[in-house]
């Protein structure tokens, strides 16, 4: 289809509308697993097997790598850190058929991407039916800006979830307003000097947590080294099958409790980033933060949570009222 000119997003219909099983429905052959499982065929599935040079025979491995080794994460490594043998099983795809697709994927992909910088507001809307965001999008046949809901774009025939296209230029003038009002109305009230002494009372605070996480690193690192001569005392002998196991459960108890503490502590913390030996300085930056005439998206991203927007185009604006971040 991909190779006949059809689009991704026609493909992904009609995969949908005749319900063909994706890939994780395919490999779930437990009804209760936990893992992650999507019925619904995507864009982003569809273009990610229309890359997949697995078809056309070739092996190909190293394109993720773990963020640590005591993280489950992922990332992805770019394609010149991948390893390729070519010819290794039989394909699937013909290779010409597999590059004609390459060509149109990223025709495709390049003519969608405008470079440029974002809009005010972009990343900031989400959609209150689905809760997911809001797509900024130029439309350069009409020169003007466009909303709409990602959910709905990605398939608008199977209609997952309502459109919500409506002019950006609008928006943004009205949004404005409302946050220029209320915002004038939270500063007028504002006291510089006692936010910049509770600000360094939380910096202080985010110390003596640093101090913990780094005591608990220490007890948590002794807990490794212990686990790690158990192991060998175990190879070598010196202790039996029973008593690892019961030492060994003990301490992977005490090394999870401490790790949990570490996580809290992280969590708990608060990321101010004030110097306290420069209070001066502090405040001018929060009265620079502060200025609203020609704010900037940095501002906004600080102060705004999220704005919610649902079909009859009803907006409701969420603040963070996180100025004094830097």
């Amino acid at each position: 289809m991909a190779y006949n000119g059809v689009g991704l997003s026609d493909i992904t219909t009609y995969l949908n509308d005749n319900k063909i099983k994706t890939p994780s429905s395919l490999k779930r052959k437990n009804p209760n697993s936990k893992g992650k499982y999507n019925e619904m065929w995507t864009i982003s599935s569809v273009k990610k097997i229309l890359k997949n040079q697995m078809y056309v025979g070739d092996m190909v491995q190293s394109t993720q790598t773990k963020v640590s080794y005591k993280s489950k994460k992922k990332k992805a490594l770019p394609k010149s850190n991948w390893d390729v043998v070519p010819n290794t099983h039989e394909a699937l795809v013909d290779r010409y058929i597999f590059e004609s697709v390459q060509n149109n994927v990223k025709r495709t992909t390049k003519s969608n991407v405008t470079n440029r910088d974002k809009r005010l507001f972009e990343n900031l809307l989400y959609c209150k039916e689905c809760g997911n965001t809001l797509t900024v999008s130029y439309r350069k046949n009409h020169n003007y800006w466009t909303i709409n809901c990602n959910r709905y774009s990605r398939d608008p025939r199977r209609r997952m979830c309502e459109p919500h296209f409506s002019p950006y230029d609008k928006l943004e003038v009205a949004l404005l307003e409302v946050i220029k009002k209320t915002c004038k109305e939270y500063i007028d009230s504002l006291n510089i000097t006692e936010l910049s002494k509770d600000a360094i009372s939380s910096k202080k605070k985010d110390n003596q947590a640093n101090e913990q996480i780094n005591e608990l690193k220490k007890r948590e690192k002794e807990y490794v080294s212990k686990l790690d001569m158990l192991y060998q005392d175990k190879f070598k002998g010196v202790i039996s099958e029973e008593t690892f196991t019961r030492i060994t459960k003990d301490t992977e108890n005490s090394l999870n409790k401490i790790r949990y503490e570490i996580e809290k502590l992280r969590n708990n913390k608060k990321e101010e980033k004030v110097n306290k030996n420069d209070l001066k300085e502090y405040e001018d930056k929060i009265r620079e933060l502060i200025n609203i005439e020609n704010p900037l998206r940095e501002f906004l991203q600080a102060l705004i949570d999220k704005i919610i927007i649902d079909k009859d185009r009803n907006v409701e604006i969420i603040y963070k009222f996180s100025i004094l971040n830097n």
